[in-house]
């Protein structure tokens, strides 16, 4: 299954890889299930006691180990960098909140490029684009110094 979207994220229509990219989204949660199941069937078998689990969270964890997961982090970090196509870029980005919202340096080397794209997109792409921009801002920029705020205010 991840190979055959991994090669739809390469063809030439943007639309099929508009597709390849919700398709991630998709994927990812069905992946992290299957580990998720696999782990406790493990873990009620050897120990009764399964509280120490993030099962029932609703969460998809990033497993590091699980190279499935791997791959998929894999694909859309490569999406999100080489993709041009507005509409594939709000796509990629929904897929990108929902596999791994807090991963926000994924962002750095395209950061640019969605500023100058935004106008572009769609609305519902924008609202999306804008809230992961800003909680990017929040989380690599500095707090402008306080000297600087003062001087504007007292011009008035």
């Amino acid at each position: 299954q991840i190979l055959a979207v991994q090669t739809c994220t390469k063809d030439s229509s943007p639309y099929v890889r508009k597709c390849a990219s919700n398709a991630l989204g998709k994927l990812y949660p069905r992946l992290s299930v299957s580990t998720n199941t696999s782990n406790n069937n493990n873990n009620t078998n050897n120990n009764n006691n399964t509280s120490g689990n993030n099962t029932g969270t609703g969460k998809n964890k990033y497993d590091p180990e699980n190279e499935n997961q791997n791959r998929i982090i894999t694909i859309l970090k490569q999406m999100l960098i080489d993709e041009t196509s507005t509409m594939v870029l709000s796509s990629v980005m929904c897929s990108f909140v929902e596999i791994c919202p807090d991963q926000l340096e994924m962002i750095h080397p395209c950061y640019r490029k969605f500023c100058h794209l935004l106008t572009d997109m769609d609305e519902w792409g924008q609202c999306i684009v804008l809230d992961v921009l800003a909680r990017y801002c929040r989380a690599f920029f500095g707090q402008p110094s306080s000297a600087g705020a003062g001087a504007g205010a007292g011009a008035g």
